[in-house]
């Protein structure tokens, strides 16, 4: 008799919301309300799950304007999208704009949009990051790639916890590079702890990036950021520069004595909030009364950890908090009332999990449902019909519904991008063939 066949665990990727560029990672530009699965490249085989090896997993989802980055545990980085200033990472020629003898300019439904160096599916990583840190800084390491962030079109690899790259392009110093670098097709470094902590045995602990700036957290928890500054987000010191082409340490403007290091950090559109370890201390770099932020928000819960992640998170002119009770709550400006509508809609206690776009948000129930509220003109937040004037969405939308054999286990939301990730056992029939 035949051994049974051995099962596997299968993870998928659904997508949804906007798509113009290829972001969501199919073999279409077309926009779509419905959660559909993603397209994978993986050595010459498309696949519509998430190619993964043995004890690997997906550690992160990030987007920019028109691009996303996935991060798996094991340091591989998948794209999709715009690629246009190199954003993605990829430096194949085919990658970089040349592939099936077309150019950028050219038009092939199933590999370039007009005019865009942007492609259908999810394709890997081809950057060897350990030659250029061995390079760069003469530390002998199997570096691997360890966190992901991006603004609108520029994209940071974090190596080994410790130095940044950067690629992709930005007219506010968004690269890092150094004064007037405004593009770069491949992954540069622009930072690394070690040469603002050297000798310490401190970490990145975060990577945060909105529109155009970016900040790192360290263990030690000190701030350090990058990019545009005119409107306050890097602290007073760096505005009057109003750009910072290359990073340095975030002043918070406390006094001596007053200092405190910074646990949490998060970026939205113009300005970054942080909290410290204790619930009151916080502070908001930028123009708290512009957003009708008034600190300290009542954190005295929130601050701490839930199984699925950090629970502060920022919209581009919002900052949304998951407490460690599953509740949440939102701050400052949202005309969409994301989060309002969601409680409403349904009492929310129970939130195991929560993601926030630009201006919608995505919630995992304890039950494993997708819930999604907010701006919704690309159906980002699924099929709507109660929309008001500017496409929002009025009420909580039940997205995905938890099912026994195919559970729900993430979600990240972007630029009017949603994406869900699930889970099945599935049969591996090729290895009883």
């Amino acid at each position: 008799m035949a051994e049974p066949a051995p099962k596997r665990r299968k993870t998928t990727l659904h997508a949804l919301g906007s798509n113009g560029n290829y972001q969501l990672g199919f073999s279409h530009t077309q926009d779509t309300s419905t959660p559909t699965k993603c397209v994978f490249h993986d050595k010459n085989i498309t696949l519509n799950h998430v190619p993964l090896a043995e004890h690997e997993e997906v550690k992160k989802i990030v987007t920019g304007g028109n691009h996303t980055l996935l991060l798996t545990n094991l340091g591989r980085v998948w794209s999709a999208g715009l690629n246009d200033t190199g954003q993605r990472g990829l430096v194949a020629p085919e990658e970089l704009g040349i592939q099936n003898g077309l150019s950028a300019g050219e038009r092939s439904d199933t590999a370039f949009s007009s005019g865009d160096v942007g492609f259908g599916g999810w394709r890997l990583l081809s950057w060897t990051g350990a030659q250029h840190l061995q390079r760069d800084t003469g530390r002998d390491h199997t570096a691997y790639v360890t966190d992901l962030a991006a603004t609108w079109t520029a994209s940071y690899l974090v190596l080994d916890n410790t130095s940044v790259y950067s690629c992709g392009s930005g007219q506010k110093g968004e690269l890092g590079l150094g004064k007037d670098v405004v593009a770069s097709t491949t992954p540069k470094r622009c930072f690394d702890l070690q040469d603002v902590e050297p000798g310490e045995s401190t970490t990145v602990k975060q990577i945060a990036g909105c529109m155009s700036h970016a900040v790192v957290l360290s263990t030690s928890g000190k701030l350090y950021g990058w990019g545009a500054s005119r409107k306050g987000q890097l602290g007073q010191v760096m505005r009057e520069t109003k750009v910072s082409w290359t990073p340095r340490r975030v002043d918070l403007g406390l006094t001596d004595g007053e200092e405190w290091p910074v646990d949490q950090v998060c970026a939205g559109r113009d300005f970054t909030f942080v909290v410290g370890r204790r619930s009151q201390e916080q502070y908001f770099l930028g123009d708290a009364s512009k957003l009708g932020i008034e600190l300290p928000l009542p954190l005295t819960e929130s601050t701490e950890k839930r199984e699925h992640g950090v629970n502060i998170h920022a919209g581009w002119t919002s900052i949304t908090v998951l407490s460690s009770n599953g509740t949440a709550q939102a701050f400052g400006k949202s005309p969409q009332g994301f989060v309002k509508n969601l409680v409403r809609a349904r009492t929310l206690h129970n939130i195991a999990s929560m993601a926030v776009g630009s201006e919608h948000c995505l919630a995992i129930s304890d039950d494993g449902d997708v819930l999604a509220s907010g701006w919704n003109e690309h159906g980002n937040c699924g099929d709507e019909n109660d929309l008001d004037a500017v496409d929002n969405a009025q009420q909580a939308n039940t997205i995905w519904h938890n099912k026994a054999n195919h559970r729900t286990i993430g979600v990240a939301a972007g630029c009017a991008t949603s994406f869900i990730l699930t889970e099945s056992i599935a049969v591996d029939e090729t290895e009883n063939g």
